[in-house]
């Protein structure tokens, strides 16, 4: 027994399990306080080489003259390495959480409550996390920075160079580049102008543009293109048949290009150059005016407000689209084709001649009215009750069967009559809508008192006051 005992005291003991020690993300790797980045006062973890990866441990990527850490195929995310974006025509890379990129949609929401920016350190974004120190906008729904004036520069803020009396835009150390001292000077003797290139000012040849090569046009042509944007330079849409400029990912903004609204399902792009929203969810300039949430125009105010040119038709409170007038009363530009006055819709024709977009419906060749598509193929609501063609005019119903339900709009308020009222109580023909001005026409008023045949022309009315009075009072004496 005792001999017995005496060999039990030789065996080795039992193998002992390495566990994951405290502080190491590695199942079997250093402990806690193990091997460190040999680079003076850096504490990071040595993870190849004796050093950490900000320092060049680790796999490098195999990409030529590139020094950065490999992710994943032997490169950095710069060149391709790690996850990507699978959003189609994307080549950003994905963020953590997620197989899509931050400008997608990508990345974890911060864990603060009511927070919907990404995270950037402990589960917080950079505001509730303590690095970025800067107030925010005052605009509701807006996470962008403060600024100047309270606002991001998407809803109007600004910081203004701090020398006295002086309101340009911040360049640098808190003053605009006029007033930088330390900004590059022009080099010609005697000249205290700013030098914009080659050492020079605009005067003595530092700013040179070229003109588009279009015959008769004075503007100038694009960075690496011949022609300004107006006749085709600089980058194009990627969608066929469409000729508008990239706005960012290879399509405008019409086909999905540039930086998109934030809410949720919303297909519009974002208004202003670093915005989030678009107009109609609060992105864009605001108009100055208290109280007042309309977009803002000319001077940051509303068209309300002054902050445009209002139509010069009495009573009428639309935008001048062109030659003193709204659309509605003969302003803007028209139709190309020649003897046709209707607005112009798009590539200078209206929609009957061409202007406008075509349903998407392989051979169909009708307008679009919703979502690229026609009438008859389902670009409008239909009326509920079966077999009805006509469009729903409210409540899932067109204006007939509206009526007999008790839905549709107000009845003309006329004895026994039972016409849909459009203005005042009434019907067109009990007074609902003015007459043409023209003597024995019964045509309704369309433009400037007169019917769509008997108006007056352009001419005629950009010179309102003058000579347009005298046009008018001669389109009526026409039709005596």
């Amino acid at each position: 027994d005792h001999d017995h005992d005496h060999d039990h005291d030789h065996d080795p003991p039992p193998p002992r399990k390495r566990g994951r020690p405290p502080g190491s993300k590695n199942k079997n790797g250093p402990p806690a306080g193990g091997r460190r980045c040999q680079e003076s006062e850096c504490e990071k973890l040595d993870v190849g080489g004796g050093k950490c990866v900000a320092h060049g441990g680790g796999k490098r990527c195999s990409e030529d003259g590139c020094s950065a850490g490999a992710r994943g195929g032997g490169k950095c995310i710069t060149h391709g390495g790690g996850r990507r974006c699978r959003e189609e025509g994307c080549s950003n890379g994905a963020a953590s959480g997620g197989d899509k990129c931050i400008t997608h949609g990508g990345g974890l929401p911060c864990t603060e409550e009511g927070c919907d920016r990404k995270r950037k350190i402990r589960g917080l974004c950079a505001v509730h996390a303590g690095v970025n120190k800067k107030s925010l906008c005052s605009v509701a729904a807006c996470f962008a920075k403060d600024v100047g004036g309270g606002k991001c520069k998407s809803h109007g803020g600004r910081a203004t160079c701090t020398k006295e009396g002086c309101d340009r835009k911040v360049a640098a150390r808190g003053v605009c580049r006029v007033h930088d001292e330390s900004a590059p000077r022009c080099e010609e003797d005697g000249c205290d102008e700013l030098a914009r290139a080659r050492g020079r000012c605009r005067n003595h040849g530092g700013y040179v543009n070229r003109d588009c090569g279009r015959d008769g046009c004075a503007k100038h042509a694009l960075s690496g293109s011949e022609h300004c944007r107006a006749h085709g330079g600089g980058k194009r849409c990627q969608r066929e048949g469409c000729g508008k400029g990239d706005a960012g990912g290879g399509f405008c903004v019409s086909h999905g290009g540039g930086k998109r609204c934030q809410v949720p399902n919303c297909p519009k792009g974002a208004a202003g150059g670093t915005g989030q929203f678009c107009v109609a969810h609060g992105g864009g300039k605001r108009c100055k005016h208290e109280d007042c949430d309309k977009p803002g125009h000319i001077k940051g105010l509303c068209a309300t407000h002054g902050g445009g040119k209002l139509c010069g038709h009495e009573g009428c409170e639309k935008w001048d689209a062109g030659y003193g007038f709204c659309r509605s009363h003969g302003g803007g530009k028209r139709c190309s084709v020649e003897g046709c006055d209707t607005p112009v819709k798009l590539r200078g024709l209206c929609i009957r001649h061409g202007g406008g977009h075509t349903c998407s419906v392989e051979g169909c060749d009708r307008s679009a009215k919703a979502r690229n598509l026609c009438i008859e193929h389902g670009g409008v609501k239909l009326c509920k009750v079966p077999n009805c063609p006509k469009m729903d005019r409210g409540r899932g119903f067109c204006s007939k069967h509206g009526s007999l339900l008790g839905l549709g709009g107000l009845t003309c308020t006329a004895p026994e009559c039972t016409r849909r009222a459009v203005s005042k109580g009434l019907c067109c023909q009990h007074g609902g809508m003015k007459r043409c001005a023209v003597k024995k026409c019964q045509k309704m008023e369309r433009v400037q008192g007169y019917c769509n045949d008997h108006a007056p022309t352009r001419q005629a009315l950009a010179g309102v006051g003058g000579g347009g009075a005298a046009s008018a009072s001669a389109v009526a004496a026409g039709g005596d």
